[in-house]
């Protein structure tokens, strides 16, 4: 059964390790988000690297809360991390490069803004995490890297495609219209919750906005 307290301190941490980084954060900035002692944190946890891998674990592993956490939680190997990295973004890349018996990519490119926010918003918690972390996830960050930079050439090969299809605009420099799209899709599926809090919007209404406006810019628009 999963342990309300351990919940509490997850919804903190990942917010304060985003919102202010994992450095600038501390054990009792997190007790006291959570509603927990600052005491009682150090009976939870074997400490605050603990409590990042922790982060990390519930995020990629939507049932880990569900089971039996061993009390008091403690660090994990980095290849424990690695893996659950490796499982998330090579299933996304996987489903952006799937090929029908063309070649071509078999997703539309409205299709993949919509699995890349997926992702991004679903995973958010540990990609914020990770990148943001240059020293105390560097061989996790250095991994995420690869990844990103994959994602990047896959989503400018089925842009391009698109383009020959018909189905995008053609466009000048489309490497930098794929940063635009990419840097969009991040900004509304794993920032927009941290850096605009005045304004609260659902994830389904975030989702609508930044794919909106992405359709309206690149999709031709089918003949009347």
């Amino acid at each position: 059964m999963a342990d309300a307290r351990l919940q509490a301190v997850y919804d903190a941490a990942s917010f304060l390790f985003v919102k202010q980084g994992y450095e600038r954060t501390q054990v009792s900035e997190i007790a006291a988000q959570a509603g927990v002692a600052t005491g009682t944190m150090y009976n939870l946890f074997s400490g605050k690297k603990a409590i990042l891998h922790f982060v990390l674990l519930c995020t990629f592993d939507k049932d880990y809360l569900r089971g039996d956490v061993e009390l008091p939680v403690q660090e994990v190997e980095t290849s424990r991390l690695i893996n659950h990295l490796h499982r998330v973004a090579g299933e996304l890349l996987e489903k952006l490069e799937h090929r029908a018996a063309t070649g071509e990519p078999s997703l539309t490119f409205s299709e993949t803004l919509t699995l890349t926010f997926d992702y991004a918003a679903n995973y958010q918690v540990a990609f914020n995490t990770i990148n943001d972390n240059r020293v105390v996830l560097k061989e996790v960050r250095q991994v995420y890297q690869q990844y990103v930079g994959r994602l990047y050439a896959i989503i400018e090969e089925n842009f391009s495609l698109a383009i020959s299809r018909g189905e995008v605009r053609q466009v000048e420099l489309p490497s930098l219209h794929i940063r635009n799209i990419i840097d969009h899709l991040i900004w509304w599926a794993m920032y927009l919750p941290y850096q605009v809090q005045d304004v609260k919007l659902d994830p389904t209404q975030a989702k609508q906005i930044a794919l909106d406006v992405l359709r309206h810019a690149y999709l031709v628009k089918p003949k009347e």
